[in-house]
């Protein structure tokens, strides 16, 4: 099964349990003002929350996603800048146990994973600076309903040696996402494939004291999902995530990844952002630039990847056909404003 085949297996599966399809957000969100969009359920769950919902919402999204922190571990098998979410969102609407068996179902049915490989995280509560938060017994009881045998469970926060603040890896809470809350994964061997985040609270980021508020949050709301690229790895048993999506041009896994986060980012208007209010995007993007052009080493080929990767793209977004020339031209464009020797 490739991307193209389980993007649409997933979006059919799941309206078929009662999800609506609902477009995905672009890249440039108001949800992320510092960065550009990272995943498929903080911008839904945001937004949600700000008046625009209805009385029960299910719905099913292809998200493109870029996460700016992962940049220098492309190329390590596993990670990728640029990449695809697919993800259901509720509401006040199915409740979780619904939507965690629609996936797992999904995964081990529709995608053929054994389940005897899956290792499932699990929050075990503790109090981050003045919140209390407890463990997830719920998310506990839904994996063992569906039979589920290996877990490890996150327990207390801690402070990271690299942010210098209190963290639990199953609990989201950091400086770009508004809401958060437990998250679950499932671990396919040792890749991490599948997560789910119960928002139960408002997050606000101090940047003075590098430490976080919490205001709960009363609605029902929480999303599921994973990583096309990552699900098609486990389903082909590709060695690395940079198989997934093949290509014609002796490039490295970096390069490639690269340009197809540069096409998405052009294409959700990117390269048109102005004022200070841009000012952490801007330095995102032209980072991402700098770091394509260390690693591209025939810049030639560069108009021949942004044709492969609209190509890519192109059945999720078709107003990327016909502009490849157009998009070479803004990195190029990019890359002589930042001064960098092709």
């Amino acid at each position: 099964m490739d991307a193209k085949e389980l993007r649409n297996r997933f979006t059919d599966y799941m309206r078929q349990q009662g999800y609506s399809k609902t477009p995905a957000d672009s890249l440039v969100c108001d949800t992320f003002p510092t960065c550009f969009t990272i995943s498929g359920g903080p911008n839904f769950v945001d937004r949600y929350l700000k008046g625009h919902q209805s009385s029960s919402e299910n719905t099913v999204v292809i998200q493109r996603c870029h996460r700016f922190w992962d940049v220098e571990k492309v190329g390590d098998g596993k990670h990728l800048s640029a990449f695809e979410m697919a993800v259901t969102t509720s509401f006040n609407g199915y409740p979780r146990e619904e939507m965690h068996r629609s996936h797992y179902k999904f995964l081990t049915e529709e995608c053929g994973l054994n389940p005897d490989f899956f290792t499932v995280t699990i929050f075990g509560g503790g109090k981050c600076y003045d919140a209390e938060f407890k463990a997830d017994e719920e998310a506990m009881r839904i994996w063992k309903k569906l039979g589920i045998k290996r877990f490890s469970i996150q327990q207390g926060f801690g402070i990271s040696p690299y942010h210098k603040r209190e963290v639990n890896a199953s609990f989201v809470a950091n400086t770009v996402e508004p809401v958060g809350g437990p998250r679950t994964e499932i671990y396919y061997g040792d890749l991490e494939i599948w997560t789910s985040v119960n928002y139960c609270t408002f997050v606000e980021y101090k940047h003075n004291s590098n430490s976080f508020t919490f205001k709960p949050i009363d609605h029902h709301t929480f999303a599921s999902g994973f990583g096309i690229e990552r699900v098609v790895m486990a389903i082909t048993g590709y060695k690395t995530i940079d198989e997934v999506v093949p290509s014609r041009h002796a490039a490295s896994p970096r390069v490639r990844d690269h340009v197809r986060g540069l096409v998405l980012l052009a294409h959700d208007g990117a390269f048109e952002l102005h004022g200070r209010k841009n000012s952490s995007r801007k330095t995102i993007l032209n980072r991402y630039v700098r770091s394509l052009f260390t690693s591209l080493v025939d810049p030639a080929l560069l108009s021949s990847l942004v044709a492969e990767s609209t190509e890519f793209y192109k059945d999720e977004l078709p107003t990327l056909d016909g502009k490849a020339d157009e998009i070479s031209d803004k990195i190029l464009a990019r890359a002589g404003k930042l001064k960098i020797k092709l």
